[in-house]
This record gives C-alpha cells, sequence and structure tokens, in this order.
C-alpha cells in the first residue's frame, strides 16, 4: 500500500471541517495578470520545478524539506490536504494555490502548521535565526530575508528573547 495514501485522513475538505463560524468564509481573490504571472513564477520556482502547474506529493515534500529536512509524509499529507479543495492529492496552481497566497487563513490550525513547520529544531519556540534561514532557504536575499524577519516575526516576540512562543507566534494569525 502506498504509504501516503495510507496516512490520509477520511475528510476531503478539512477546511470545511474545521471553519470557525466566527471568522467570514475566504475571500475569491482578484488580482491582475500581472501578479498572477508573479505567482505562477514563484509556484514553479518554489513548489513546481517541471512547470505543470500541480504541485504532486513528492514536489510538496521537496519544497517543505526547506523548513524541516527531514519533513514526514504524514505532515506532507496534511499540507496537502489542507490546500487541495477538489481531493486529487496535489496543489494546482490554479485555484488552490492562488487562493492560499492571496486569502489570509487566521485559523488557529493554519498558524499551528507552519509555527512546527518554522521550529525547525523542535524546541517549541522559532527563532529569529530558523526564520533567517527558512527565508534564505526559499530564495529570499540576507537584506529580505532579515527585514522580512524583523519587520514582520519579531514584531511579536513581546519579551525581546530572539524567539517566538506559541503564543507570540500565533498572535501573527490575528485578524
Amino acid at each position: 500500500m502506498d504509504e501516503r495514501n495510507a496516512e490520509r485522513p477520511e475528510t476531503l475538505h478539512p477546511r470545511e471541517a474545521e471553519r470557525d463560524e466566527s471568522m467570514p468564509e475566504r475571500a475569491q481573490p482578484c488580482i491582475s495578470i500581472h501578479y498572477l504571472m508573479v505567482l505562477q513564477n514563484q509556484f514553479k520556482h518554489r513548489i513546481d520545478p517541471n512547470g505543470d502547474g500541480k504541485a504532486t506529493f513528492d514536489e510538496v515534500k521537496n519544497f517543505l524539506r526547506h523548513y524541516q529536512p527531514h519533513i514526514t509524509n504524514r505532515v506532507v499529507n496534511n499540507f496537502i490536504q489542507r490546500r487541495d479543495l477538489n481531493g486529487n492529492g496535489i496543489i494546482e496552481l490554479i485555484p488552490e494555490y492562488i487562493l492560499d497566497i492571496t486569502t489570509p487563513d487566521y485559523t488557529q490550525t493554519g498558524a499551528r502548521e507552519w509555527f512546527d513547520l518554522e521550529d525547525t529544531d523542535g524546541d517549541g519556540f522559532v527563532s529569529s535565526d530558523e526564520l533567517e534561514t527558512i527565508a534564505l532557504n526559499v530564495g529570499m536575499s540576507r537584506d529580505e530575508a532579515l527585514g522580512t524577519v524583523n519587520t514582520y516575526y519579531m514584531t511579536m516576540d513581546t519579551n525581546k528573547d530572539g524567539k517566538l512562543s506559541w503564543d507570540e507566534y500565533r498572535a501573527l494569525y490575528r485578524p
């Protein structure tokens, strides 16, 4: 039996199951042709190296290795499933990737998913060094990486210890 399928839960659309009634449905994105081309290029260079518009299990796993070098199949399956709107086991450029990038997911499930991916050493914190390394791994320049880490993530470091606890991190996901 294929290990990927063995770990796949029964629910095809987990976003429906986890929807918090106090949160509005994710809006349908309205983007320019130029921005669509930017996202298509980003998708191809980060996740879909063969450029077919579909990120397979193996392609997603290779992408997630930028975050966690020893990523498990279960984590990859969960990552795909949270984005896979039609249940085919693939993240497609349109609509799934575009929707994921252009509309915010403020759920605690979304926050936890990224926290766990960005806590590369598993110590229960996301450090500025971990974030910088990930940003460099996904292709940012050092200046872009430092800017993103310092002006976005570390603004939530309320105790100024250079790392984000779960409580500090999940504050990034509040609308």
